[in-house]
């Protein structure tokens, strides 16, 4: 097998090209049979240093390395090019990405907002609407808006977190 041969491909002859050799000379010739291929070991979740052990166990090499947010520890693998499962010439560079931990938020104030906007702003800056307690309630005639939250504008906090909201009226 040659990994930079495809099959079929000559890759040795003898006599040697060039050589002088008298009509009905035998050419004996070695041709590849393609690269090995073996399945990408499954990566997801060991850390950087787990993955490189197990990468090279497996006949691989460790490709272009790279860093994304998410949810899962910092420092964890969280995806692989190929992935996981998939066959792949060995040895060839594995690509690792990265956990880089969460992605950190910092809390809009939605105090004074209706909750229709409050829902809306949360979610363009990917956090979620909690609990909704109803709070002290003014003139009838007065629209529904947020009094307080929980978590605090300016509080940082990560991706998804649910922001907790008491709803009051405001005379108009």
């Amino acid at each position: 097998s040659h990994n930079a041969a495809p099959k079929g491909t000559v890759l040795d002859q003898q006599p040697e090209p060039g050589a002088s050799a008298s009509a009905g000379t035998r050419v004996t010739l070695v041709l590849s049979s393609g690269p090995t291929l073996g399945p990408v070991p499954g990566i997801i979740g060991l850390s950087r240093e787990q993955a490189l052990t197990e990468l090279e166990a497996a006949g691989f090499e460790v490709g272009e390395v790279s860093e994304r947010p998410s949810n899962e520890p910092r420092g964890a693998v969280i995806d692989s090019r190929p992935r996981p499962g998939a066959l792949a010439p060995t040895p060839s560079p594995i690509a690792l990405v990265i956990s880089a931990g969460p992605t950190t938020i910092v809390v809009p104030d939605v105090v004074g907002r209706p909750v229709s906007d409050a829902t809306q702003l949360l979610r363009q800056v990917g956090l979620k609407m909690g609990d909704i307690r109803f709070g002290t309630v003014g003139s009838l005639e007065g629209s529904a808006v947020i009094q307080s939250q929980s978590p605090s504008a300016g509080s940082q906090v990560v991706a998804g977190t649910r922001v907790d909201i008491t709803v009051g009226s405001r005379t108009p």
